[in-house]
């Protein structure tokens, strides 16, 4: 995928600040060309047929002579007839402070075995913004398990002491008619 600009940037950390969900299973290159920004995808990743995915740039984008940050860029496309439009939306807060909790990961398995998030990458995920909220969006209807993980290791798993987890206790249903907006309460393991 080729990305043009119509100015000069840089592109900074984009392992750990450009996100693609669903998540793949193999690490994306990307690779800057005056400007233009190339994504190249593992010659084993096998997209999923139906589904529409999103390119989160976060903060990797910057204008080369001033630094501005090219905020809220997103890319979306399907590798199916039509994107999906589904979203869920929620806040992220610590359990004991009450305090919202920034970068946080928040994450739909569609796999709804309870240890679900200790062996596979979420299936959707975004992060959560400076007041702990989050919004999931472009979403296919299903059911789902809804997890918010601070991930110590960025691995997108939760496998180490001094992580924190929030959870539901049940499953959410998503479908056009879905318009509650969640809560997750985070607290170490």
């Amino acid at each position: 995928m080729n990305f043009y600009f119509d100015e000069w940037i840089r592109i900074e950390n984009p392992q750990s600040n450009i996100s693609i969900s669903p998540s793949l299973e193999f690490p994306a290159k990307y690779i800057l060309k005056g400007k233009e920004l190339i994504i190249e995808l593992d010659s084993r990743e096998q997209l999923k047929e139906n589904t529409t995915y999103s390119i989160q740039f976060g903060e990797s984008i910057k204008d080369i002579t001033v630094g501005n940050v090219q905020r809220n860029l997103r890319y979306i496309f399907s590798t199916g007839d039509y994107i999906d439009s589904l979203k869920i939306e929620g806040q992220v807060k610590d359990a004991f402070s009450n305090q919202a909790k920034e970068k946080i990961l928040v994450g739909l398995y569609n796999n709804l075995h309870d240890s679900a998030f200790q062996k596979l990458k979420p299936f959707y995920f975004c992060f959560t913004d400076t007041a702990g909220r989050f919004q999931l969006e472009n979403l296919s209807p299903g059911e789902y398990k809804l997890y918010a993980l601070l991930d110590k290791n960025q691995n997108y798993y939760f496998d180490q002491f001094g992580e924190y987890l929030a959870f539901l206790n049940q499953s959410i249903s998503i479908s056009d008619s879905t318009h509650q907006k969640y809560n997750l309460f985070l607290s170490e393991s």
